[in-house]
């Protein structure tokens, strides 16, 4: 994320990105904390993965 220093993506905890289990994700940086949904299969013969908007989770 070149775009953004370090202050602005740890503004309210450490930026990252968490996968947990087959299928949740969670995704943190600057303001924002959301739950991802998370699928894996195949595209072109390649391994990928999809990550599609779930629901968000306020602490």
């Amino acid at each position: 994320m070149d775009n953004w220093d370090s202050d602005f993506l740890d503004l309210v905890e450490e930026a990252h990105l968490t996968l947990k289990g087959k299928s949740d994700c969670e995704i943190a940086f600057g303001a924002l904390k959301h739950l991802l949904d998370v699928r894996y299969s195949a595209r072109d013969g390649s391994a990928c993965s999809e990550f599609l908007m779930g629901r968000s989770r306020r602490e």
